[in-house]
């Protein structure tokens, strides 16, 4: 009997060795692709668009700022459950600058069917109130409340008449006295400016006056009309809320409002034959004494035929002036 050599014992316990990892290789990759592999189901992305909206109620005639948008980003689910539908604008660039034409109220989208047409607002009968008028006054811009009387605001107009050193059938001038004309009184435009808030060349101080057009009642109207010319106009900014009235006040004067005692005034006529001397009194209490000023002016002769009822040499004396 032949016996097995050491070497070739050592082979075949290699080549079972390498027989054995061979077959450890193979069912490993097996199992590798008897394993099924899950993967997650791919989920569609969700689009969203850009829905600028009203940030609050907007009223007709304003002009949009970037405070007056809100800017959201909906689905399309999400709008049809807020019941947008049809077109709209989604660039706040050509919404900023735009001029209502009705209101809007808060949360609402912007199309152009609420805006006037680009660069053009609301004209001055639009703005009309039924039974109002419309009516321009000239106004320095310093005594427009430096420019903040902007269409849209409420305003007092007041009144400074101008003094004259003659009256009608009077030498008693008529002296400067400031009163409040009208109150509570809507402008509606500043010079050709009608956009609600926006300030105009002139409220910017680029110009020394302006023509402020305000919203009154047909008597008022014919009160502006009649002090045209006979004076300034001033405006006095009041709260959109105030309708508190002080109508009851009366016209002032520099001297009532500086406390000044008025002088009291007399006049006396002497007549001299076919000659009238006019003789005019002023006095004025001053600390605990009277001061008294006398003027004498002659007249051209009085008719040749003297009135029966006055002798050639008589005297007459008239109160010219409030006595106090």
């Amino acid at each position: 009997m032949s016996r097995i050599s050491p070497g070739t014992l050592l082979l075949a316990m290699v080549a079972i060795a390498a027989g054995l990892l061979g077959a450890y290789i193979v069912k490993q990759n097996l199992e590798k692709q008897e394993e099924v592999v899950e993967v997650a189901p791919e989920v569609p992305e969700v689009q969203t668009l850009v829905v600028p909206m009203s940030s609050t109620s907007l009223t007709a005639g304003r002009e949009i700022s970037l405070g007056d948008i809100a800017i959201y980003r909906l689905t399309r689910a999400q709008m049809v459950e807020q019941g947008i539908e049809g077109p709209f604008m989604n660039n706040t660039q050509q919404i900023i600058g735009r001029v209502l034409r009705a209101d809007l109220p808060a949360g609402k989208v912007f199309d152009t069917d609420v805006f006037y047409p680009e660069g053009m607002g609301p004209g001055v009968a639009e703005l009309l109130e039924p039974g109002m008028r419309a009516i321009t006054v000239p106004v320095e811009m310093d005594s427009a409340v430096a420019g903040f009387a902007t269409p849209g605001t409420w305003v007092d107009v007041l009144f400074r008449s101008q003094a004259t050193s003659n009256r009608v059938a009077e030498s008693d001038p008529l002296p400067e006295v400031a009163v409040t004309l009208l109150e509570r009184v809507k402008v509606l435009a500043v010079d050709d400016n009608t956009i609600e808030g926006r300030r105009s060349a002139a409220n910017r101080g680029a110009t020394q006056s302006a023509r402020v057009t305000l919203e009154v009642v047909p008597d008022d109207a014919t009160t502006l009309r009649v002090v045209d010319g006979r004076g300034t106009l001033a405006l006095a900014l009041r709260h959109p809320d105030d309708e508190i009235s002080f109508s009851s006040q009366n016209p002032l004067s520099l001297t009532e409002v500086l406390n000044i005692p008025t002088p009291q005034k007399h006049r006396m006529e002497i007549f001299r034959g076919k000659r009238v001397s006019r003789v005019d009194f002023e006095t004025q209490r001053n600390s605990m004494n009277f001061v008294t000023r006398v003027a004498e002016q002659e007249e051209p002769p009085v008719d040749p035929q003297p009135s029966p009822n006055i002798t050639p040499t008589s005297a007459k004396t008239s109160s010219v002036g409030n006595n106090q």
